[in-house]
């Protein structure tokens, strides 16, 4: 994976390694804790970064897919889905607000997919006297496929079965990140 700081100012690129989180010790150092926001859609990679910042970023992993299949299997019934996706929101929500509230660092994999939501968090966090900091993942729509095929034909403790027409019905509410946010570009 490719890792590069977009700055909304002129989007210039900066490596990775430069633009220094440094994890939980930072957060003891300086007396905030770090909200590492995964956006991308589905089959982009979110959870594998996911898990490599929470070992990387010694924080606390919170992925909405893993806690869903937890509570209601891995392919929840449409009628429902939505209820059940608002109450698992909700507890995670109460929990690493909490973590981030202790200057705890937090990873939240839950794909940010509107920019209300995401201005909605990062205004949390900063309100909780934390930074967020916002990735973007992005590979083609085939390989995202081809990643869910896989994912669904082996369905593990942290998936969700995901159909091809659930796939396409859901591009329409996935909204790209605007030029005036900043994030960190990762190419899956």
């Amino acid at each position: 994976m490719a890792f590069y700081r977009l700055k909304s100012s002129g989007m210039r690129q900066m490596p990775f390694a430069s633009f220094g989180c440094q994890g939980r010790f930072a957060a003891m150092q300086n007396g905030t804790a770090t909200a590492f926001l995964i956006h991308g859609y589905l089959g982009a990679g979110k959870t594998t970064l996911a898990c490599r910042l929470e070992t990387e970023k010694q924080a606390i992993r919170f992925t909405h897919d893993e806690w869903m299949h937890s509570l209601y299997g891995d392919d929840p019934p449409a009628a429902i889905f939505q209820d059940y996706a608002q109450r698992v929101s909700s507890v995670m929500e109460a929990t690493w607000t909490r973590c981030v509230t202790l200057k705890t660092n937090v990873v939240l994999d839950f794909g940010f997919w509107s920019r209300r939501e995401r201005d909605r968090v990062r205004g949390m966090v900063a309100s909780l006297g934390g930074e967020a900091i916002l990735y973007h993942l992005s590979c083609p729509d085939d390989v995202a496929r081809e990643r869910i095929e896989k994912r669904n034909d082996r369905l593990e403790a942290r998936s969700l079965y995901i159909s091809s027409s659930t796939f396409e019905l859901l591009k329409a509410r996935f909204e790209p990140l605007e030029p005036d946010e900043e994030y960190i570009a990762v190419q899956a």
